[in-house]
């Protein structure tokens, strides 16, 4: 959660529950898998840890792709005055 917040500059705050509703669904959907063997920082319980999955590479590649080409074309429509 707080690497949430730091990416997103403070402008994007992710409640706990809400993290683990989208760990379930990544998980359930196969974009990431866990890992064993989470630290225990403080100790307490292991941490879990978690990666993307093959599945999960192609489908965050296909989805930059597909923003940057996005982008793309607003920055040409920028340039021509065209917004």
């Amino acid at each position: 959660m707080k690497d949430v917040d730091i990416l997103s500059r403070g402008e994007t705050s992710l409640s706990t529950s809400t993290l683990y509703e989208a760990l379930s669904r990544l998980l359930n959907q196969g974009l990431i898998e866990r890992v064993e063997g989470g630290e225990k920082p403080d100790g307490n319980r292991a941490r879990k840890a978690y990666r993307l999955s093959r599945l999960g590479r192609q489908v965050l590649e296909a989805e930059t792709t597909r923003l940057q080409h996005r982008v793309e074309q607003a920055h040409l429509r920028l340039a021509e005055g065209e917004i």
